[in-house]
């Protein structure tokens, strides 16, 4: 009998508030006025992409803990993170800091290379859970 895989299925409410905090911290992170921000950051693309690859990340494992199939759950995550980066560059011009197409491209790189290297982790995870059980 083959055993389902269940990642984190005890941990959803904390993988949901830890989601949660995270963009909002990101979304506050990015609205600061360039005037207060620190001296010696990142290049300006860098930021971004892994920022975007952490929330995607974390995401990804929330909803597998809320066993979404992967195909689904990539595709939400995907979305939700262009319509997050997008609406995070738009409303960027209100405090004082510019909109940037290619910020958006690099938050889009970062989501994807978080849900490659999480797909991965997670197949080899699921790959070694199903040995052990046979």
């Amino acid at each position: 009998m083959k055993q389902t895989y269940r990642t984190g299925w005890r941990y959803r409410r904390s993988l949901l508030a830890a989601c949660v905090t995270l963009c909002v911290i990101a979304f506050l992170a990015t609205h600061m006025p360039l005037d207060n921000l620190p001296s010696g950051m990142p290049s300006d693309k860098v930021m971004p992409f892994v920022a975007s690859g952490i929330l995607s990340a974390v995401l990804l494992l929330t909803l597998t803990a809320y066993r979404h199939n992967r195909n689904k759950r990539d595709l939400i995550v995907l979305f939700s993170m262009m319509l997050y980066a997008g609406f995070d560059e738009l409303t960027q011009r209100f405090v004082n800091r510019h909109t940037s197409f290619y910020d958006w491209v690099a938050d889009m790189g970062g989501a994807v290379a978080a849900i490659l290297l999480m797909e991965i982790a997670l197949a080899i995870i699921r790959r070694c859970s199903d040995r052990t059980s046979a």
